[in-house]
């Protein structure tokens, strides 16, 4: 054990006080030797040339106590943090650097003889700077340094694009996850108040909950009797945990505790109780259906490890963890720099983090007039949102969704499955084709006629509409943002016996019935512009944001978060957009251009970089 002569600085943290200073000159011992070894475009020189300085320590004084021993500095530690990112190393490895490597002393303006900090003291420094909501920090103060050597301007080109992260946690099955969120809280009361754990209950669930859940290891059973096992095992459960939650009802000091509230969360979301045909209560363990029916089918926990983080599905993947948004600039003549990172739950809808964003890039005086994004962020509502802010949102909108005429339409003899979006677009009731039936019937929206002013429609066969009724669309799915619809009827009559509509339509229904957002005009409008050539030119700047992605997944591990929680993910990733900003910003201040069109070797070779692609295809074929 490490006697308290030799324990290092800051590994003391019970009570810390700040003595700012600032971090002065590179120690000559450092100096010396780093301008001998280290060449003028080395990173790490330049960084303590020019960006030691970012932050100071009287930043930091409401993180700290008035007494108590002596903190490290915290303005050197922010910067340790970023170096660390860099290098994508643990503590102990940073604390290592620190100790040993030249190029690091010299960037943080430590002398060769100093001995660095004990690898605690990073761990802490992270938890005071989220307690103290400092985590943006470092990387406003890089922006605004950004800003005064003219690398950042406002009011130009920036893109976002989100990417699924990973929690730090391994996926749970259901059973495991019931039978884990019990033994947690299990744990947590037997740390609280032994005595009443050993009182109230019973021996063999010791047995039971005690050790780490592994469903392997409690289900033998294969098939079918596998599977009745794990049914009996889980309404068991369920059992054990209402009956736990109704006994400590009258302690509320241990009812109150974390992990107690979240077992009772995941009950109301995992069983449910009914009323047996003996009249009796009975568990019933939840679907689907029944959660939906309950209005506890939203922010499902996935794991009593990390209550934040959630299941989210893309392109057939599923994955449990957190949503990644990064938006950087995106103009020709300036480095792509990180203006903004922020980390939500893995199931939010991507449109919903452009009112932050925005709010973010702001106060930061750094907001953009054309922001670019895929059609996930876009949407009629976020559109005129967007417009509202200043900022013109560059995205594709999604296409008309199929109906269930265009569905029944592509069964039909006669018409290739596939074709149904274009019959859509190709009406023609003139059409003298063998699909000219079929494509009467793919009625889309575009062949009706609307006023919202005077709230008429009219249907490609010239029937006014009936009456218009304002809805308030049910907040279902992510996407969904409860705004309100318009619902347009037409007489149900005139419609069965029209020769264009399908009697599925209307048979069930009133007559036929158009559902239309009160802000359809901005749809119909995006999906005419992002067909031209004006619009492909500007929206094909968006592509450099995959690259920023690529580049933190491969070279700073941002995939996989090593933490538990929101705020601590959307930290380590401000670190690690921190780092990537210094190195662009150093390498573009050197002269190196990023290149932003790739080039087959072949044609670089040849001395054909400027022939086109579909140049290329045309003279192949």
């Amino acid at each position: 054990m490490k006697s308290e002569v030799n324990k290092l600085p800051g590994e003391l943290t019970s009570e810390m006080s700040l003595k700012a200073k600032p971090l002065g000159a590179i120690p000559e011992d450092t100096r010396s030797i780093g301008q001998e070894l280290l060449a003028e475009d080395d990173l790490y020189r330049i960084i303590g040339e020019q960006y030691a300085e970012l932050v100071k320590d009287e930043e930091f004084a409401a993180l700290y106590s008035k007494t108590g021993q002596p903190a490290y500095s915290p303005a050197r530690l922010s910067l340790a943090t970023v170096l660390q990112a860099m290098e994508h190393l643990s503590d102990r490895a940073a604390r290592q650097m620190v100790r040993t490597r030249i190029d690091w002393k010299y960037a943080l303006h430590l002398s060769l003889s100093d001995p660095g900090f004990d690898a605690s003291v990073l761990c802490e420094f992270r938890q005071r700077l989220l307690e103290g909501k400092a985590e943006r920090k470092f990387f406003d103060a890089l922006l605004e340094k950004f800003k005064e050597q003219g690398l950042l301007k406002g009011r130009g080109m920036q893109r976002t694009d989100s990417l699924q992260i990973l929690a730090a946690v391994r996926d749970l099955n259901r059973l495991e996850l019931v039978m884990e969120t019990l033994r947690l809280a299990l744990n947590s009361l037997v740390k609280a108040d032994a005595g009443w754990v050993r009182e109230h209950v019973q021996s063999d669930w010791f047995e039971t909950y005690g050790e780490w859940i592994e469903s392997e290891r409690l289900v033998k059973e294969k098939g079918s009797q596998g599977k009745a096992e794990t049914e009996r095992m889980l309404k068991q459960t369920g059992k054990d945990g209402f009956w736990l939650l109704e006994q400590l009802g009258s302690f509320p000091q241990l009812r109150t505790m974390e992990e107690v509230k979240r077992l009772e969360k995941v009950w109301g979301q995992q069983y449910r109780w009914v009323e047996a045909k003996s009249g009796a209560r009975e568990i019933e363990v939840s679907t689907k259906e029944s959660r939906r029916a309950d209005g506890v089918d939203r922010e499902m926990i996935v794991t009593p490890h990390d209550e934040e983080a959630r299941y989210s599905e893309k392109r057939g993947e599923g994955s449990r963890g957190y949503k990644l948004h990064l938006t950087e600039t995106a103009e020709e003549d300036a480095p792509a720099l990180i203006t903004d990172v922020e980390v939500v739950g893995g199931q939010e809808y991507d449109g919903r983090a452009l009112a932050g964003i925005h709010q973010r890039l702001k106060e930061r005086e750094i907001l953009p007039e054309g922001h670019l994004a895929d059609k996930g962020y876009v949407d009629s509502k976020t559109i005129e949102e967007s417009r509202q802010r200043g900022v013109e949102l560059i995205g594709p909108i999604q296409g008309a969704p199929n109906s269930q005429a265009l569905k029944e339409a592509a069964s039909v003899e006669g018409l290739p499955k596939g074709e149904e979006e274009a019959s859509q677009s190709q009406f023609n009731p003139s059409s003298q084709d063998g699909n000219a039936e079929v494509i009467k019937t793919c009625l889309g929206l575009e062949h009706f006629q609307f006023d919202f002013q005077q709230q008429r429609a009219i249907c490609p066969q010239g029937a006014p509409s009936l009456r218009w009724v304002k809805a308030l669309r049910r907040d279902r799915g992510p996407s969904e943002t409860g705004q309100e619809a318009w619902l347009i009827y037409w007489e149900k009559q005139r419609c069965l016996a029209c020769r264009l509509a399908l009697p599925s339509l209307v048979e069930q229904q009133r007559g036929r019935i158009v559902k239309l957002s009160p802000s359809y005009p901005t749809i119909v409008e995006r999906r005419a512009e992002q067909h031209s050539k004006e619009f492909k030119n500007k929206y094909r700047r968006r592509s450099g944001i995959e690259a920023s992605l690529s580049t933190l997944v491969r070279g700073h591990g941002g995939r996989r978060t090593p933490y538990r929680g929101r705020a601590k993910t959307r930290a380590h990733h401000l670190r690690i957009a921190s780092a990537m900003n210094l190195k662009r910003a150093i390498a573009w201040e050197q002269g190196d251009r990023p290149q932003r069109k790739r080039v087959v070797r072949m044609k670089k070779v040849l001395g054909l970089e400027k022939t086109t692609r579909q140049g290329w295809r045309q003279k192949a074929a």
